[in-house]
Formats: structure tokens, sequence, C-alpha cells
């Protein structure tokens, strides 16, 4: 193992646990088995917090639409080559114009929805760089209420056991 080197967590003895009681000072452990764990768990979570696609919206206003703006076309021809009165067409062509409007404010909302989607944690968390940090942070505290490392002998030399690592997620209960 000369040249090597591995970063370790320990249970410090000083340390005041959740429950109030002193850590024993004696369980530690290689830290990136512990966050390799810890990574599964949260990566699990962000999983099921994923945004799911929405449908397909039911109805295509495209269409109307068109016939509303053909409407108001025709309209603006019939008033121009004097078929209707001044009063009927300001009136009809602000009906028209009301209808038009109301369609394409549904139209843009539907792009809105569509469109909108919260920020990928999953993607947030998979990038591991230094300026990125905070935000992980974040995304564990929005997991991960706790963590409990158990020991598992003394001078083991193979990985420890998944049981020996216990992850509480934010809002479960201890027991």
């Amino acid at each position: 193992m000369q040249g090597r080197t591995f970063r370790r967590t320990f249970c410090h003895s000083a340390e005041v646990g959740a429950d109030g009681e002193r850590g024993c000072g004696k369980v530690n452990r290689r830290y990136d088995w512990i966050e390799a764990r810890l990574n599964e768990v949260v990566e699990a979570a962000l999983l099921l917090r994923r945004p799911q696609p929405q449908a397909a919206p039911t109805d295509d206003l495209s269409e109307q639409i068109k016939v509303l703006e053909e409407r108001i076309r025709g309209l603006r021809n019939r008033w121009k080559e004097g078929g209707m009165e001044d009063e009927d067409y300001f009136d009809s062509l602000s009906h028209l114009r009301n209808d038009l409007q109301a369609l394409r404010a549904r139209e843009a909302a539907s792009v809105v929805r569509e469109s909108r989607t919260e920020t990928d944690a999953l993607a947030v968390w998979q990038d591991e760089g230094m300026q990125n940090l905070e935000r992980r942070r974040a995304i564990v505290a929005s997991v991960i209420g706790s963590c409990e490392v158990f020991s598992v002998g003394r001078g083991r030399k193979k990985p420890p056991e998944l049981d020996s690592i216990r992850v509480w997620p934010v809002g479960a209960e201890r027991d």
C-alpha cells in the first residue's frame, strides 16, 4: 500500500449524534465506500423525482386560429368593397380579434406548459465540479436525513456488507 492514500471517515468519540449519545471512536471506513453508497441513494431518489413527460395536448388550436384569421381577412375584404356598414364591421372585427387573442393565449400557455420542466437535479448531481459543490450539498440535504455506519469487525480486508450502513431519507422516522 506504499504510495497510496485513502480518505477515511471516523466515528469521533467527541461527536454527539442526533440521539444525544457520543460516538464510539472506533468505527472507521474508507470514504469512497461510504460515498458510493450515498451516491446510490441520492441517484435513486433523484430518478424518482425526474419530471415525467407530459402527454401531448389533446386540442390543436392552430386550425381554429387559422379559421379566425381567414374570417378576419374575409371581413376586411367585404368592408373594403363596401359590402357592410362601418358599425357592423368594427363590432364583428372586435369580437373576432377577442376570440383570436384568447385562442393565441391558450396556445401559448400550452407551449409553455409543455416546455416547462424543473431543473434536472440528476444532471446537477452528476456534475462533480468544484463550482457545483454547494448545489450538490443542497441536493444531499434534500434527500438524506441521516446516515449511520456500523462496525463490521476488526481487520476486515474486503468491502463491508451493504447492511453496515443505514441511510434515512429526509422526513423518515428513525428506529
